[in-house]
């Protein structure tokens, strides 16, 4: 048996190496697939891997490289109508199914093409046997022309599907015209878009979590805590900002208008540094607490703490001070004539 095997199909040159395991095609390395089983499971991972939406990009734009490869590599003729005549032939006898030119205007660089059968058709009705929603036009195929007539008349062409043989049509017919979009750049597009919604999908997710975090932070950071029918205290923790400090300001409202308190404790032990801005809070506090006909008193207030208040500008005439939490509720129940007794006394 000869180890080199050669058929001539008119204007087609097929050969076989045997000992090398060679198909050549054209002058040019070639292979075989099986379409219903091999290619088909070749596009079903890329689609898995790519997704559904962005299979349709990188199929064509791949169709698109590899007919611009054909073009320069084939076709790298003078008489484009010449080319186009033998177009069909060629890609018949490769397999690619049946092609007729329907339309062609040179001046228009215009061009209609009829396929039939074509291998990529086949693929996707043995994809909807198995899977009726992958169901689709054809990319690859429409790509790869638009990129073979790209080179032909030197200038961006695209494609536009006027019928399709996998959607119901008896024949695919595409119109190939020429395009102001660089098709090759679809895939860098799709990348592009593809990082940026992921950007979009972090930011997103970001503030979701900054959103919670603050809440968090806002229901930790100042609860009203009820003592006594008529006492609530607030436990100020950290700095404060415009927000915080408007914040704060509604909570302790609203806490005294829902427990009918007559007494604020504002309990500063957490705070180890404050500022002028943190004053002036206060002071704004205990203003709107009074028009509510309550009573603000400061409790836990260090020696240091109070250091850092009189440097900046706090009155102490408008409220009262108490170094801890316990010697403010006594003085509050003094007040309505009350106190703590044990059981002893």
């Amino acid at each position: 048996m000869d180890d080199r095997i050669s058929k001539s199909i008119p204007g087609t040159q097929f050969s076989w190496d045997i000992k090398s395991g060679e198909l050549i095609y054209e002058g040019a390395g070639a292979t075989l697939f099986w379409i219903e089983t091999t290619l088909k499971s070749i596009f079903e991972t890329l689609e898995e891997l790519t997704g559904s939406e962005e299979i349709k990009v990188v199929m064509q734009t791949a169709g698109f490289r590899t007919g611009k490869i054909v073009g320069e590599g084939v076709y790298s003729n003078d008489n484009i109508e010449e080319v186009v005549n033998e177009l069909p032939h060629t890609y018949e006898v490769a397999g690619w199914g049946k092609i007729a030119i329907e339309e062609l205007c040179l001046e228009n660089k215009r061009i209609r093409l009829k396929l039939e059968n074509t291998w990529e058709t086949r693929l996707i009705l043995a994809q909807v046997k198995e899977k009726p929603s992958r169901n689709r036009p054809s990319y690859f195929i429409p790509g790869h022309m638009a990129g073979v007539f790209t080179i032909l008349f030197n200038e961006n062409m695209w494609y536009k599907n006027l019928k399709c043989q996998s959607q119901g049509d008896d024949f695919c017919l595409l119109e190939i015209a020429p395009t102001r979009e660089n098709p090759d750049q679809n895939i860098v597009q799709l990348l592009h878009s593809r990082q940026q919604m992921e950007i979009l999908k972090l930011e997103a997710m970001v503030e979701d979590r900054t959103r919670e975090l603050v809440g968090l932070i806002k229901d930790l950071s100042s609860p009203i805590i009820p003592i006594f029918n008529n006492t609530v205290v607030i436990p100020l923790i950290g700095k404060f900002d415009e927000r915080r400090a408007g914040e704060l300001t509604e909570k302790i409202l609203d806490g005294i208008m829902k427990y009918k308190a007559s007494y604020l404790l504002l309990d500063v032990t957490a705070i180890n540094e404050i500022d002028e801005f943190t004053v002036s809070v206060l002071q704004n506090v205990t203003c709107a607490v009074r028009l509510l006909g309550a009573s603000t008193f400061l409790v836990g207030v260090s020696p240091e703490l109070s250091m850092q208040m009189v440097n900046n500008s706090f009155s102490f005439t408008e409220i009262k001070s108490f170094t801890t939490l316990q010697h403010g509720l006594m003085y509050t129940l003094a007040i309505e004539g009350l106190a703590i007794k044990s059981d002893a006394e």
